[in-house]
């Protein structure tokens, strides 16, 4: 599953993650998501679709 690689990708960068959550719906070409460490807070983009 490409979204658990992804996951253990971000954990060893930034450590355990606690939560993962998508920012409000928005337009463009990329996915903005909330996460939350034990050792503190992260925005992550996620290019989407080809500009």
């Amino acid at each position: 599953m490409k979204c658990c690689v992804i996951r253990q990708r971000i954990e060893q960068q930034v450590g355990w993650i606690h939560s993962i959550h998508p920012v409000a719906e928005q337009e463009g070409t990329a996915i903005v998501y909330h996460v939350k460490t034990l050792d503190g807070t992260y925005i992550l983009k996620q290019a989407s679709l080809p500009r």
